[in-house]
């Protein structure tokens, strides 16, 4: 049983400790297999043989220390060019959850519904639509569960990425229990339980009520795992009203038996999964599913190109200039800004940074044509 705590307890484990790092303690991770010794490294084996995977520890602990570092000029950065663009990020979602692991409220999500419409067989029936925000571009500790390799591995079902369960409630001994460890410490909610029991309580308003799970980049990942962790839970009166989980420039959550863990629980509750890429959008590419980092995909995939269409071209230039002309061809609500023309400019220096912007994957979504969603495989959209 997939819901007994006892089995939520990880049998392996990588977590990095970004805050008990010592600088000769960096030297040793290159040059020694013994990665046990490191107090910033907290790992169920105690030798990694492999440089490569050395060096991507060594590499995220060096960026999760300098965001650390850094986080409140970031911070400050952001609120001056936020308030100059008049983008007062506080004000865009309802609800600012806990990280138990960073005590920081980062975790932001949005929770919304339709009018209640009348069905001939279920009556009153509202749809519910829970939003998880993506990276904040000035928001360290965001970035921080960006490019934290921190892993653990569930009995029977796989090896899923710390850093994005961090941000949705992860308790500190790396344990998802059915109801969330007493800490007297803990001034706000933690994301999953705050949102699992909302949910709850909209049921017991209207037993007809759906839901519809979806995010951006970092959202995504953390509304595919919400359903991952109501499935660790047997959360079934949830799960049968998921409607669909829809991500967009999603990266990779799990290992390939997490995958396939998923796969088959999804098919159980007949939840449909779609994970919509745009174009050479960087950040469904990672982390990589080397063997050294061992994260897959899973779920539909949905491709676009730089015209909205499933081809295998890729030009930074045309959308560089697309973003003049697409009023012309596809009407003013496609407008764009001079912040994303800028965009679209960097986009020519550095491939795949630029397509992972919100405004292509709004473009995609409105463009796309009913049919889509009756695909139930991976496949490239023509």
């Amino acid at each position: 049983m997939v819901n007994n705590d006892d089995d939520n307890e990880p049998r392996g484990y990588l977590i990095l400790r970004p805050e008990e790092l010592r600088p000769w303690e960096l030297f040793r991770l290159l040059f020694s297999r013994d990665i046990d010794k490191p107090r910033s490294v907290d790992s169920s084996e105690t030798k990694e043989p492999s440089f490569r995977r050395r060096w991507l520890i060594f590499v995220s602990l060096v960026l999760l220390k300098l965001l650390r570092l850094f986080s409140e000029l970031l911070a400050l950065l952001g609120s001056a060019l936020e308030f100059f663009l008049n983008f007062l990020s506080a004000n865009s979602l309802s609800g600012f959850f806990l990280r138990e692991y960073q005590e920081k409220e980062t975790t932001q999500a949005f929770i919304m519904s339709t009018d209640k419409t009348s069905t001939p067989s279920n009556g009153q029936e509202t749809t519910v639509v829970v939003a998880f925000r993506g990276t904040e571009p000035f928001n360290s500790e965001d970035w921080c569960s960006d490019f934290d390799i921190t892993w653990y591995e569930l009995p029977n079902i796989g090896k899923i990425h710390g850093g994005f369960m961090k941000a949705l409630g992860l308790q500190n001994n790396c344990s998802w229990p059915k109801e969330p460890l007493p800490n007297p410490d803990r001034l706000s909610p933690l994301a999953y339980y705050s949102i699992r029991d909302s949910l709850k309580t909209l049921i017991a308003q209207n037993k007809n009520t759906k839901f519809v799970l979806t995010g951006h980049s970092l959202g995504g990942a953390l509304a595919i795992l919400f359903t991952a962790v109501l499935v660790i839970h047997n959360e079934t009166g949830l799960l049968e009203r998921i409607q669909g989980v829809y991500t967009y420039g999603q990266p990779r959550v799990g290992d390939s038996k997490f995958g396939d863990f998923m796969e088959k629980k999804l098919e159980e509750y007949d939840v449909k999964y779609y994970r919509f890429v745009y174009n050479n959008d960087i950040v469904p590419r990672l982390p990589y599913d080397d063997k050294d980092l061992m994260f897959k995909h899973f779920g539909t995939c949905i491709y676009y190109d730089q015209d909205y269409q499933a081809k295998m071209v890729y030009i930074a230039i045309l959308e560089f200039i697309r973003s003049f002309t697409i009023v012309t061809e596809k009407g003013s609500e496609f407008r764009e800004g001079w912040l994303l023309k800028g965009g679209r400019a960097m986009g020519i220096i550095v491939p795949g940074v630029s397509n992972h912007t919100p405004q292509d994957y709004v473009n995609a979504t409105r463009l796309t044509p009913p049919c889509v969603f009756q695909i139930h495989r991976d496949v490239s959209i023509t």
